[in-house]
């Protein structure tokens, strides 16, 4: 969880550069790419900026199809862990 949807779209941006040398083809260097580095970024920061889901797939060389998905969050309600006593 991230306070802010460019601090989401950063972190995607930051992982689908650090995978792109290793494991994709040529083509999907450039199309991975092109979505942090421009259109796809924008449209998905607006995407959550509107309250909507936004996300990005990638094919790796051995057909696996990694997937990032991001959703806002407005209120959020957080519990504390029960334990039991001893």
């Amino acid at each position: 969880m991230l306070d802010t949807p460019e601090r989401a779209i950063r972190l995607i941006g930051h992982q689908i550069r650090a995978t792109h040398p290793f494991a994709l083809n040529p083509d999907e260097v450039t199309r991975a790419l092109a979505w942090a580095d421009g259109g796809g970024r924008i449209h998905a920061l607006a995407a959550l900026h509107r309250g909507e889901p936004a996300g990005f797939s990638i094919v790796l060389r051995d057909g696996t199809r990694p997937e990032w998905r991001v959703r806002p969050v407005r209120h959020l309600t957080l519990d504390a862990a029960h334990r039991p006593a001893r």
